[in-house]
């Protein structure tokens, strides 16, 4: 439970989601449609198609230019939509600096694919788990022109490692 400062396990390593509400990046980003796509160009982001995956796509200055309705139905609600963001709403400070190392690192080495686990907080025991696949776009001469990131909704499997681990515990406790 994000709100009583759980530590979840994802992909064999620990992921901590101790912080705070004051620790949520709340910051809104532009969407995948007209507004969102017009920001993308102006920030050197790859063009965002619309999947029915979460996506989102960042300019080679690593800034998030625009996402597309799956990824914004994860997100918290939020009023207005700036040209370009560091990071994700409802992001803790951790794994903000997490997608922004992703980014930079397929930024970074064109050839290859990133991936990256990230938690999204709606609301206080609202959240979702998305893991991202990161791969840098290229322009005419090859190099890095932005990343574009889709994700699959991962909550699921993070709920049952979770309530695994927890079983896991409960049973060492009884036995010693």
């Amino acid at each position: 439970d994000f709100a009583h400062g759980a530590s979840r396990r994802s992909s064999g390593r620990a992921v901590d989601v101790s912080a705070s509400r004051a620790d949520l990046i709340v910051a809104p980003l532009a969407r995948a449609d007209g507004v969102g796509s017009e920001m993308a160009t102006k920030n050197g982001a790859p063009s965002l198609p619309q999947l029915p995956i979460p996506a989102f796509a960042a300019g080679r200055d690593g800034r998030i230019a625009a996402l597309n309705d799956a990824l914004y139905a994860l997100l918290p609600k939020v009023a207005s939509l700036p040209v370009a963001c560091d990071a994700l709403p409802g992001l803790s400070k951790a794994h903000a600096t997490q997608l922004a190392q992703a980014v930079a690192a397929a930024l970074a080495t064109p050839s290859k694919r990133v991936q990256v686990e990230l938690q999204l907080v709606r609301a206080p025991n609202e959240e979702a788990w998305v893991l991202f696949d990161l791969a840098a776009q290229r322009d005419a001469k090859g190099a890095a022109a932005g990343v574009l990131g889709v994700g699959q909704d991962v909550s699921a499997r993070v709920a049952r490692e979770a309530e695994l681990t927890s079983q896991v515990t409960s049973l060492h406790q009884l036995m010693d």
